[in-house]
């Protein structure tokens, strides 16, 4: 079976807008973000259809190490603990806006406990899998940013 993913390119507009492109929601976000400051995405559905949005709650965050992308440990409930069933799907209307937010840390488990570490400077980007039924999970919008 094969499959083609949709990717939104983004092109700096300004320090916080990146272009669109037809039928894909837009995402938007800082460019460049302190240490000890919050990341805000913004994505906002202009596909002209409902959409849905997959596993809103476990933020997709890789670091650029080299030529690769290396997945940042970002759990929604870490450690295992017991915490509230997270959200797996969001339906987006047309027009409606999601917002997600990172700390900029990332949560590791030492002898059963959380313990938050901020990331290094680099280059990061923030993945989001999006469909336009609940079963498709082909299509991701991603937005890249720096720490410094």
């Amino acid at each position: 079976m094969f499959f083609v993913s949709i990717i939104v390119n983004c092109v700096l507009i300004s320090t916080y807008v990146c272009a669109q492109k037809e039928n894909v929601p837009q995402i938007r976000g800082n460019k460049r973000v302190k240490r000890g400051h919050t990341l805000k995405i913004e994505i906002k559905n202009t596909t002209g259809n409902h959409i849905y949005l997959f596993d809103p709650m476990e933020l997709q965050i890789e670091q650029k190490v080299g030529e690769k992308w290396q997945p940042l440990q970002v759990p929604y409930c870490p450690c295992d603990k017991v915490c509230p069933a997270p959200q797996s799907i969001k339906e987006m209307d047309e027009n409606e806006t999601a917002i997600f937010t990172w700390d900029l840390h990332e949560t590791l488990c030492e002898n059963n406990q959380s313990k938050k570490r901020a990331v290094a400077k680099g280059k990061y980007r923030f993945i989001m899998h999006y469909g336009t039924n609940p079963s498709d999970r082909r299509n991701f919008v991603t937005h890249e940013f720096s720490v410094r």
